[in-house]
């Protein structure tokens, strides 16, 4: 069976198309079930990437092969209902300033391995008590002594993290 599925439509409404994050928040959800419900069980609860495949897919089986990952249902159930709101991601909010002037856009380069350069934005983890808007502004003129007013959000997301691919 194919079609717009419950899981399908939160992928979609949160952005988690990417399977790395998918799975965080999968286990964010089943960690925050686990302290409900004190189950153990749930501690170790992740999916596979091919299962978040299936469920990107739309594509749902009435009896998943292999057996369905460890507290499926109420995992999937606890990221509908916001459960994971509960149990927030360990790592700091970045933000990230994106300047432009005369049509040339402003960036700065890091290291990000030992050896390797990268062409960035100006950015960093927002403070205690600061806004993502200030936190971009605060980090342009920290990186580059340059000094900035945010004009609007663009966006938001999850930031991918060092391990990811």
């Amino acid at each position: 069976m194919t079609g717009e599925t419950p899981t399908l439509l939160l992928v979609k409404q949160r952005h988690w198309q990417r399977p790395d994050t998918f799975v965080r928040q999968y286990e964010n959800a089943a960690n925050a079930l686990a302290e409900l419900d004190n189950d153990r069980k749930l501690r170790t609860a992740t999916i596979s990437e091919r299962q978040f495949q299936r469920w990107q897919a739309g594509k749902v089986k009435t009896r998943p092969h292999p057996d369905p990952p460890i507290g499926s249902p109420p995992v999937l159930k606890a990221l509908r209902n916001d459960v994971t709101q509960q149990v927030p991601d360990s790592r700091p909010p970045i933000a990230a300033a994106i300047v432009v002037n005369d049509g040339r856009v402003l960036m700065v380069r890091r290291r990000v391995q030992e050896g390797t350069l990268s062409w960035q934005f100006p950015a960093g983890e927002v403070e205690a008590g600061e806004s993502a808007e200030q936190a971009a502004v605060r980090e342009t003129r920290e990186e580059v002594g340059v000094t900035v007013k945010a004009s609007k959000v663009l966006g938001e997301r999850v930031h991918p993290g060092r391990d990811a691919p």
